[in-house]
This record gives C-alpha cells, structure tokens and sequence, in this order.
C-alpha cells in the first residue's frame, strides 16, 4: 500500500536500490486524531479506493496544490453554510 508521494528506497536482494514514487491523485477528507494530529484521506493515482490511506500533512509535501485545493473547497463549504436559528414562543 503507498505510504506517501516521496520516493521509498527498498532492495531487490541483489544489492540495486529501487524507487518507487506513490502520487495523490485527490485529498479526500481531512481529521484530527485522540492526540490532536492532522490527517487527511488520501486517493492514490492508479489505486483501487481500498488502498486509500489517512497520511499525516508531512507526507503530502510534493501535493502542495491539492492540499491546497481541498483545503479551500472545505472552507467554501463552511462559509456558504447559512446559520440556522431557532424560534422560541
């Protein structure tokens, strides 16, 4: 399963390091743990939806421009949000 968009180093067992690179095709959601962390739900480019993970913001440095983007889709969605009221007698 992609841990994040940075390169991951590993060995083939013949001594050859190989790279892989995971990319965020779109940021999903977003929550904060028990312990008060930032997670944001993550779709991965050329991914099934059951390899989506939840990475912490540090791992998505190289989606800049997508966290970005859901970021403020988030916020729009608040501020278009009329307030409710209630009605007492």
């Amino acid at each position: 399963m992609p841990a994040k968009k940075n390169d991951i180093s590993g060995s083939d067992g013949c001594g050859e390091e190989e790279k892989e690179e995971f990319e965020v095709e779109r940021i999903l959601a977003k929550r904060v743990t028990k312990n008060g962390r930032v997670e944001f739900k993550v779709h991965w480019k050329n991914y099934l939806d059951a390899h989506d993970s939840w990475e912490p913001q540090e791992n998505l440095g190289g989606s800049k421009a997508l966290l970005d983007e859901f970021l403020q889709r988030k916020g729009n969605k608040r501020e278009n949000k009329k307030p409710t009221t209630s009605r007492t007698p």
